[in-house]
């Protein structure tokens, strides 16, 4: 071949390749990102709302349990990219090895399929999505504090602090004062209130939601009465019976010297909804008598004028007993959200939500139904639809920094009626809310041999030489000592 000849058609062969080189180019990998699913993925690791699988800088880690670990990533032809990781050791497991697939899923590169396989276990299926605001987890590893449509949470998962939402209430210091809210109502459809009584500027709130049983159809709620003021309702009159009396002792006596909460300003919440402070469920219907189990939905209307009332607290403390303390417990999530950067912690007397089997399907279910328990769980806790102690574990996953505390009696006679226990099982179960508990940082119990029923009413009762008055002091101080109790 002439070299003319030859020099021709070598450039004819550049150009032809110049012309099919996009179309053969190498597939680019997926970005790296955090893969989020509502189960854990690590067995044997403590219960938690969610888990994520994270691709990252050369390296993928699952948040259950398995640390940053080179991955193998390869760019599939028709799209995504495989990616392949292994470990000695995560956890208890050993010879770990995780493969997935990163695939398109209506936007490129959102799901994460795959399996987790170790020595001695059967392979963990991983269906995980890319996480974003409003998939329903709250992913607090992208810095996600909620998922709308949960009360205060803005469309970019943060809380939105009320401090522009509701009018700040004004009252005179160191003294009682009854506020009527015409967006809070009692179980008989009368408007009720809070009592308010400010304390140091710039110091904590101390939150107490009242107890007084519960009712759930028309034999518990007008035949044998078990939840207070359901047909009296509650307004000024009755405050006035409880400020003179119950608001002047234990942790809201300002004169005494150890009350931690002496100079905290107080806020009293009524009970009258007769749904442990949790429902919303307005138009409940026994036998024609229109029944309001409006209990949360209450404390939220509540929350819109305390949040710029305390706009300056250094903290908030959360409290309630018996029926309390479960309103307390259920309410944590939105004031939380409500208060924003101020931190909430937890005081739960004498509410504990009692673990299957102690709390049985058919008593779970027909509470969730009579008062619409669904609305009062945190939007990224999907374990709570199914058991309502889940959401303890939700907040110790959540709410790192945070402290919360349980309190209760070994075999508290009041909680084995309410939960159709005799003594021995209220004992055995709260052995095993105990269990739960023990892995989350923030939870620490406190419990008293005996059946009596609540305690913050008396804070001298004592186990093992700690009294409930030290045992509340060490939470609030931020004490390194604070430590659960028990017989």
């Amino acid at each position: 071949m002439a070299p003319g000849m030859r020099e021709a058609l070598r450039a004819v062969m550049l150009a032809i390749l110049a012309l099919v080189a996009p179309a053969v180019a190498k597939r680019p990998l997926c970005q790296d990102g955090r893969f989020v699913q509502a189960a854990p993925i690590v067995p044997g690791i403590a219960p938690r709302p969610s888990d994520a699988v994270v691709v990252r800088d050369g390296e993928l880690s699952i948040e259950s349990g398995c640390a940053p670990t080179p991955v193998h990533e390869k760019a599939l032809r028709r799209g995504g990219t495989r990616v392949h990781a292994k470990w000695k050791t995560c956890g208890t497991l050993r010879d770990v090895r995780f493969a997935g697939t990163i695939r398109d899923d209506g936007d490129a590169c959102v799901r994460l399929d795959g399996a987790l396989r170790a020595r001695k276990i059967h392979a963990v299926a991983v269906a995980a999505t890319r996480t974003r605001c409003g998939d329903g987890i709250v992913d607090a590893g992208s810095g996600e504090v909620c998922e709308p449509p949960a009360p205060h949470c803005s469309a970019q998962c943060q809380s939105e602090q009320l401090s522009g939402g509701g009018t700040p209430i004004e009252a005179p210091a160191r003294a009682w004062t009854w506020v009527p809210f015409d967006d809070a109502f009692c179980a008989n459809g009368s408007t009720t209130g809070i009592g308010i009584n400010p304390g140091d500027a710039g110091g904590r709130v101390f939150i107490f939601l009242n107890g007084g049983g519960a009712c759930w159809d028309a034999f518990t709620c007008y035949t044998l009465g078990t939840a207070a003021n359901i047909e009296s309702g509650y307004g000024a009159t009755q405050f006035a019976g409880d400020a003179a009396t119950l608001l002047t002792s234990s942790f809201f006596d300002r004169h005494d010297d150890t009350n931690p909460f002496r100079n905290d300003s107080f806020t009293f919440v009524p009970y009258c909804t007769g749904d442990v402070h949790a429902g919303s469920k307005p138009d409940a219907n026994y036998g024609g008598r229109i029944t309001h189990h409006v209990g949360y939905k209450n404390m939220t209307a509540y929350l819109t004028r305390l949040v710029p009332t305390f706009s300056s607290a250094s903290r908030v403390i959360l409290s309630g007993s018996s029926a309390g303390g479960f309103g307390a417990l259920a309410n944590w999530w939105q004031t939380q959200q409500a208060f924003g950067t101020v931190r909430v912690d937890l005081i739960d007397d004498s509410g504990p939500p009692l673990p299957a089997p102690y709390l049985t399907e058919t008593l779970e279910q027909t509470w969730r139904n009579a008062w619409n328990l669904a609305a009062a769980m945190p939007a990224g806790c999907t374990a709570c639809a199914d058991d309502l102690d889940a959401v303890m574990g939700f907040y110790g996953m959540q709410l790192p920094g945070h402290r919360a505390a349980l309190l209760s009696y070994t075999r508290d006679g009041v909680i084995g009626a309410f939960f159709q226990l005799n003594g021995d099982s209220v004992e055995a179960a709260l052995g095993a809310l105990a269990g739960e508990l023990a892995p989350y940082d923030i939870w620490r119990h406190f419990y008293v041999t005996g059946s009596s029923h609540t305690m913050l009413g008396s804070p001298g009762v004592s186990q093992n030489g700690v009294t409930v008055r030290t045992f509340v002091a060490q939470m609030v101080d931020d004490d390194p000592a604070w430590a659960s109790v028990e017989p």
